[in-house]
């Protein structure tokens, strides 16, 4: 499996966008599922509560604002497909 998922920076990541900091990743649960580099996230919960839908709305909106002609990678590297 991808370990992209795993690394506690992405992690943190995530909390960022939610607006916590990275010291609330002792409370942040991820369920995920896939092979190699196509990983889903499908499950997020912060203190026991669902957090997915914030996280996607998050992604989105800063989606809204990146640079279309910007690499790819760069682009999307730091995102993991949510369900």
């Amino acid at each position: 499996m991808c370990d992209s998922l795993h690394i506690p920076y992405l992690q943190q990541n995530y909390l960022g966008l939610l607006g916590y900091e990275h010291t609330d990743i002792r409370d942040f649960r991820m369920r995920i599922a896939g092979v190699n580099h196509f990983t889903w996230l499908i499950e997020a919960r912060l203190r026991g509560q669902d957090v997915m839908k914030d996280i996607q709305e998050a992604i989105r909106l800063k989606g809204e604002n990146e640079d279309p002609n910007a690499h790819a990678k760069s682009l999307f590297n730091a995102r993991i497909s949510a369900r």
